[in-house]
């Protein structure tokens, strides 16, 4: 079963994302800032098959855990959500080859979303945030 990192300091956001996505395929662990998520990224106890961040928290943006993100692992998916991105912070999603997804959002869409991520990082055998035995 893959897992699922959600990042957003709005509680009620990630304790619904992980209602909706932990009904379907996948596991879900949620983090309310940036700190804590990068943190668990760098300690490696759990495998993650994606990070799906909210881009406006305090303490640490979205934009900065994914950039951290791809330094510990390129080849990480990960999709960046907002109701309030610019232009110039989707340029920077993208250029790090995440996704972005606006908020407000269709909880059906946001689930393709995350399958085609990961069925397009399916092709690189890594395993994201814990070494592969």
């Amino acid at each position: 079963m893959t897992t699922i990192m959600i990042v957003d300091d709005e509680p009620a956001i990630c304790q619904m994302l992980k209602y909706f996505l932990g009904n379907t395929k996948y596991q879900v662990i949620c983090f309310n800032n940036g700190k804590e998520a990068l943190d668990c990224l760098k300690n490696k106890h759990t495998a993650f098959g994606l990070l799906l961040t909210d881009l406006d928290m305090p303490e640490m943006t979205g934009l900065e855990l994914a950039r951290q993100g791809k330094t510990l692992y390129p080849a990480l998916p990960i999709i960046v959500m907002s109701g309030s991105a610019t232009g110039q912070d989707r340029d920077e999603i993208f250029s790090l080859g995440a996704d972005f997804i606006p908020k407000p959002f269709k909880l059906n869409d946001l689930l393709e979303r995350i399958d085609a991520k990961i069925t397009q990082s399916s092709r690189t055998p890594q395993v994201f945030g814990k070494e592969r035995r």
